[in-house]
């Protein structure tokens, strides 16, 4: 890593040049990202949200960047678990993680529609939540409706570890779900407007490499352009009656 590093600054301007037309290419997908991202939201907000359906029917819309469900499933009691991330034992992460089954699900069934991720300050909120809006209770917990966001993937590799130690296997539509814990109308109105600040960075990063490289190509230029430098002569060849050194080239009289 730290070789591409020095490369990037000191190596030839093409590699600077070509590095920063690859940020500009990345930087303007991500800028499209965040505009459809903002436009799907901006389609939430002006939209009856989608119909309860059972969570075994549930379809992720890959076409929407930001695919609303309404979902009825049943909330695993006996699988939820901290999910604790640590760097050279300091933890660094944390979440709480409810498994969502069938409602119909028994305490042996494998199958998961979804989790939950939780961090810790949204444990209580959610917990709230349920007791207040359970609409039933099955043999594994409380049957909820939720309403919400199909969220990114996080905690992969935790989550994976919890599904093999307990013998449980993901369903073909498994989701990440971010639910709403307040009206469907206040939650989208407190979305953040765009999802990163990666375009700035990509851009800022690919205006530096630019000058570097514009900057490093100059001076490649004129050190092509500089006339070379001209060899001295060498000195001329003297006879072998002068001596090169001391009072050797005094012209000697002859007596008389």
């Amino acid at each position: 890593m730290g070789r591409i590093f020095l490369l990037l600054l000191v190596g030839p301007f093409w590699v600077q040049l070509g590095a920063a037309a690859i940020c500009l290419a990345l930087g303007v997908s991500a800028l499209q990202d965040n505009a459809k991202l903002a436009e799907d939201r901006l389609a939430l907000t002006q939209s009856a949200p989608p119909a309860l359906i059972p969570i075994a029917e549930v379809q992720k819309d890959k076409a929407l960047a930001v695919p609303e469900v309404n979902l009825r499933a049943a909330i695993a009691i006996a699988h939820t678990t901290r999910l604790i991330a640590k760097t050279n034992l300091v933890k660094t992460d944390e979440d709480l993680m409810y498994v969502l089954q069938d409602e119909t699900a028994g305490t042996s069934e494998p199958v998961v529609r979804g989790v939950v991720l939780l961090e810790p300050d949204q444990v209580d909120d959610f917990a709230d939540w349920v007791t207040a809006n359970a609409v039933g209770f099955s043999e594994i917990g409380p049957v909820v409706a939720l309403n919400g966001l199909v969220a990114k993937n996080r905690n992969v590799s935790h989550v994976s570890d919890v599904f093999d130690e307990r013998g449980l296997k993901r369903a073909e539509n498994f989701v990440y779900l971010e639910p709403f814990f307040l009206p469907r109308d206040q939650a989208l109105a407190q979305l953040p407007k765009s999802e990163s600040d990666t375009p700035k960075w990509l851009f800022g990063i690919a205006a530096a490499l630019s000058l570097i490289g514009a900057f490093a190509g100059r001076r490649r230029g004129a050190t092509l352009a500089s006339p070379a430098p001209e060899r001295s002569k060498p000195a001329p060849s003297v006879g072998p009656g002068f001596a090169t050194s001391g009072f050797a080239h005094q012209r000697q009289t002859p007596p008389a």
